[in-house]
């Protein structure tokens, strides 16, 4: 079973497991969570985002109880960039959507080591600068026992606070975008937002789906053949973007919320774990969007907001 953890139960998972948990259900929960991790039977992958969020952590100490807890929770595993996923998604979406016959592999959304959370193109850039045996390397060396805590907890405060201002203007920056488009869409029907957005798609990921397009046989032309209705239910068949879509229109329509800096990485995390993993465990938010989209429905998923309803999962 795979289970995802927002950062927040992360740290809540790192409080109970340090013995400074202020839930008593949360303790209980840990000692089960590290049965079965260690027995090999659960995954609970790291993504590139808790890296980046725990980086930000200013008190040291806290940096390395978390940095602890991500490595005996984590055992090594990872969660694949969406950058990788989508394009095997969309080959797999072409091949039915067009009726191609052609099978494509399920995108691998789980891998080990901390190289395979950068995914394909990241490698294929850092490799201009290293050489393949040093990226090799780097990947050996951290997967080793504790190497993951030690390249968290290394002293570098300078870039630690240049990483949180950055990071707080690219979330402010995507934060006020948002909002500006909500209030363009806020008297746009469900349906022609969902075509306003499936022409979005389209564009922003037109050289993946032309490739996914070549891959099946066809051409762009086969696809603008479909029409616009079609077109806009053939997003749906892409998990990850129908995921981000679905939770997007949600947080849209809460008109009484501001969107806060965090939603454009909760957004980029839950794309991928809603429909791929088993279990989810995220803010209150999402895990009612989830359910009132029908999106845990669809992909057949657990998607919580406590650490402690873990203990209600079926095989527990």
């Amino acid at each position: 079973m795979d289970i995802y953890l927002d950062q927040n139960h992360w740290i809540y998972l790192s409080r109970a497991y340090h013995g400074r948990s202020n839930h008593p259900e949360h303790a209980r929960v840990a000692d089960h969570l590290l049965k079965k991790v260690r027995e090999g039977e659960w995954r609970i992958p790291l993504a590139l985002s808790h890296l980046i969020e725990h980086y930000k952590e200013q008190d040291s100490a806290r940096r390395e109880r978390l940095a602890v807890t991500f490595e005996v929770f984590s055992q090594g595993w990872y969660v694949a960039s969406w950058a990788d996923i989508v394009p095997q998604e969309l080959r797999r979406a072409i091949a039915v959507t067009l009726g191609t016959g052609l099978v494509f592999p399920s995108p691998d959304t789980v891998g080990r080591g901390l190289m395979f959370a950068f995914g394909q193109r990241a490698r294929a850039a850092i490799a201009n600068d290293w050489s393949i045996t040093k990226i090799a390397t780097v990947d050996k060396h951290t997967a080793a026992p504790a190497a993951l805590v030690d390249l968290l907890t290394f002293p570098n405060e300078e870039n630690r606070l240049r990483l949180r201002v950055a990071a707080g203007e690219l979330g402010s920056a995507a934060a006020l975008g948002a909002g500006a488009m909500r209030q363009v869409r806020m008297s746009a029907s469900r349906s022609l937002w969902r075509r306003a957005q499936a022409a979005e798609n389209t564009l922003q990921h037109q050289q993946d789906l032309m490739r996914a397009l070549s891959d099946n046989g066809k051409t762009i032309n086969d696809f603008y053949c479909l029409g616009p209705e079609k077109m806009t239910e053939f997003w749906a068949c892409v998990a990850s973007i129908d995921t981000q879509m679905e939770l997007e229109f949600y947080r849209d329509r809460q008109w009484t919320r501001a969107i806060p800096q965090n939603d454009l990485g909760d957004l980029g995390h839950l794309a991928v774990a809603v429909p791929y993993f088993d279990v989810v465990v995220t803010e209150k938010l999402w895990a009612r969007a989830a359910q009132e989209t029908h999106l845990a429905r669809k992909y057949r998923t657990h998607v919580l907001a406590q650490l402690a309803a873990l203990s209600t999962v079926p095989g527990y």
